[in-house]
Formats: structure tokens, sequence, C-alpha cells
């Protein structure tokens, strides 16, 4: 990008005639769109007049079947008009002995029906019920977000009675507040 904030200058640059106008074409609708969120959101304290969002499996489900695909543990679809922020997740196994790090079971966290990235081929368990790890998973109005599970083929059966299950803690506020990039109260000077 040029220094006073216009569109990028591609003409220099050692790319095909394609590849310039892509990405000249990519810099202009950049810098005419807001911002996405308020930059001063706070992705660990909550708003004040935040709401929390704690959504956990209810019930437990058993492990799928070797081979037969992924099983949804949890999912949340974000509300018309609302900006979620997630920012604690745990993934557990419930009884027997944990598959951490065999491969024989594998969770994902989705969105949209895409991986997360770091999150979307998970051998191992991610914190536990009681002290989910932090994390930060931005959706907007519409999005999806979701916990599968898997045995892949070729892998043993989980022991009967063992199940698995997620949790997600957060807060939403109204997607046009998290957006707004206008400052609220009156400004302090020096």
């Amino acid at each position: 990008m040029s220094s006073n904030g216009n569109s990028l200058n591609v003409d220099n640059l050692l790319f095909s005639d394609l590849q310039k106008r892509t990405l000249s074409a990519r810099s202009k609708s950049l810098n005419s769109s807001g911002p996405f969120y308020r930059r001063s959101v706070s992705l660990f304290n909550p708003p004040a007049d935040s709401n929390p969002l704690i959504i956990t499996a209810n019930p437990f489900i058993a492990y799928p079947l070797p081979g037969v695909g992924p099983s949804t543990i949890i999912t949340f679809t974000v509300p018309l008009g609302l900006f979620a922020l997630i920012t604690k997740l745990a993934i557990i196994n419930y009884g027997g002995n944990p598959p951490d790090g065999s491969g024989n079971v594998v969770w994902r966290v989705l969105k949209n029906g895409g991986g997360i990235r770091g999150l979307s081929n998970l051998t191992s368990q991610v914190g536990t019920y009681a002290q989910p790890n932090d994390v930060v998973i931005t959706l907007i109005e519409n999005d999806v977000i979701a916990v599968t599970v898997e045995v892949p083929a070729g892998q043993p059966a989980m022991p009967g009675g063992s199940t698995t299950a997620a949790r997600f803690h957060g807060f939403t506020l109204p997607l046009v507040e998290a957006t707004n990039n206008q400052t609220t109260g009156p400004s302090v000077s020096q």
C-alpha cells in the first residue's frame, strides 16, 4: 500500500498482469471496506453490555463406529445482528483410557464447515470441562461453529460407555457495536 493509504501500486512488482490486476482489486476492496471489529472490543474482558455465551454438549455423545464418518458433538449458529467471540474451548473424552495421541480419535473444530487453523485435526483432548483452554474465534451473524468427532477407518472401536463432549465459553454483542469505529463516550484530552 502506498504511504498515503491509497491502493497498492503493483505496476513495478514481478507478477503477471493477471496477478497484478487481482492484487490491485483486492487492495482497493480492502481500503474501501470498514473495519471488521472495533479495536477497543477486548478479546478477553467482555464489554459490560455483552451477553455471556456458554454452549455445552447435552447429552455427551457416544463415539461413532470406525469409518462411519464424523459425528457432531456441539454446534452454535450466531443469531442475526450479533457478533460472537469464543474465548474458551474444551473437548473431552469421558470414560476409559483417553485416546490422546493414538490416532484412534480425531476431533475437529469447524467454522462454516471448514476447519479452523490449528483446531481442525486434533488427536488429543483440549483443556478440561472444568478448565477450558483459551482460544480466540471470532464469528458474525449466521456463522456456524461446530465440533465433530470421528474414529478413522482401520482404528479399533472406542470401548462401550465411552463418550465425548465439547464446551464453548465467550460472549455476544450487537454486530453494529462490535464493528462501529466511532467512539461512544466523550473524548478525554490532556
